[in-house]
C-alpha cells in the first residue's frame, strides 16, 4: 500500500498535468478568438464553444498524457520501458500540454478510429447509417461544423 507522502506526490502529479492540458487548450482557444477578431468576424453568440473546445482540449490531453504516454511509448509487449530517454517528469506534461492544444487532430483520429472500427461490423459507411451522409459546413467565423443529414428518395 502506498504511503502517504506518495499518494500526495501522486495527486500534485495529476493536478499538474490537468494544469498543462488546461493551459494547452487555452493557448489554442486564444490563438483561435485572436484570429477571428482580427479578421472582424467575432460573434459574442459562439461564445460557449470556446469552452467547449476548452473542455474538449482537457479531454484529449488527459487521452495523450496517460493513454499514450503509458501505454504506447512507455511499454513493450513485454511491459519493458521502449522510451527511457522520454522520462514521465517530461513524457506526460508535455503530451498533455500538446494534447491541449491540438483537440482538432486528437477529435479527428478519434473519430477515423471509430468510423473504421464501426465499418468492421456496419458495413462499408462506417458509422453512417444507410440513408445518412455527412455534411461539413464552414461558419462565418471560420468554424468547421458537422452535421448528419437525412437523403433518400422523394415520395411519390
Amino acid at each position: 500500500m502506498a504511503s502517504i507522502g506518495e499518494r500526495v506526490r501522486q495527486r500534485l502529479w495529476e493536478r499538474m498535468a490537468r494544469e498543462c492540458e488546461a493551459l494547452g487548450s487555452c493557448f489554442q482557444n486564444l490563438q483561435k478568438i485572436n484570429a477571428v477578431i482580427a479578421d472582424g468576424t467575432h460573434n459574442p453568440k459562439f461564445e460557449s464553444t470556446y469552452w467547449t473546445r476548452w473542455a474538449m482540449g482537457v479531454i484529449s490531453g488527459i487521452i495523450l498524457s496517460q493513454l499514450v504516454y503509458h501505454l504506447v511509448l512507455t511499454h513493450d509487449s513485454e511491459g519493458d520501458v521502449t522510451v527511457p530517454w522520454l522520462s514521465p517528469t517530461i513524457g506526460e506534461p508535455l503530451l498533455a500540454l500538446l494534447g491541449g492544444y491540438s483537440v482538432d487532430v486528437v477529435h479527428r483520429i478519434l473519430s477515423n478510429l471509430i468510423d473504421s472500427f464501426a465499418g468492421l461490423f456496419g458495413g462499408p459507411g462506417g458509422s453512417m447509417g444507410e440513408g445518412q451522409a455527412r455534411v461539413g459546413a464552414t461558419s462565418s467565423d471560420g468554424r468547421e461544423a458537422n452535421h448528419v443529414v437525412r437523403v433518400g428518395r422523394s415520395a411519390g
